[in-house]
């Protein structure tokens, strides 16, 4: 009988951590609704895009792509960050570098060029993507 009850103890006491561990990962699950919006803003950005800069069909995926991850860390940065402006800048600067990177990777020299003129306007500052599809 203890060696019973001893048993079903140890069963329980190994099953709640794993209990909580299921409980933390449904809370970290991205709202459909906030992934639907991550589409819509990337398909949106793609396709003024592509008229812009006359991208190739090639292009115009890979582009997507890159912007489907790139507006997707732009949310998971402000949502993380949003308390620290500071914080949220300089993050927001080193996802700036790197989509720059990778569109140099995509894209030819005259159409990075043309890009990097529309994303830099004569002020200097650049305009970013949140700011150009929230309007």
């Amino acid at each position: 009988m203890t060696r019973t009850l001893l048993t079903l103890l140890l069963s329980f006491v190994s099953l709640a951590p794993a209990a909580a561990q299921a409980g933390d990962q449904v809370v970290e699950l991205p709202c459909p609704l906030a992934s639907v919006r991550t589409a819509v803003r990337s398909r949106v950005i793609t396709r003024d895009l592509s008229q812009s800069l006359h991208l190739t069909q090639a292009q115009q995926v890979r582009m997507h792509v890159l912007y489907l991850t790139m507006v997707a860390r732009q949310d998971e940065l402000q949502w993380h960050y949003g308390g620290d402006p500071e914080q949220l800048r300089l993050q927001s600067q080193a996802l700036d570098t790197y989509y720059e990177q990778e569109c140099r990777k995509i894209l030819r020299p005259a159409q990075v060029e043309q890009l990097l003129q529309a994303s830099y306007p004569a002020s200097g500052e650049p305009a970013t993507i949140s700011e150009d599809t929230r309007g």
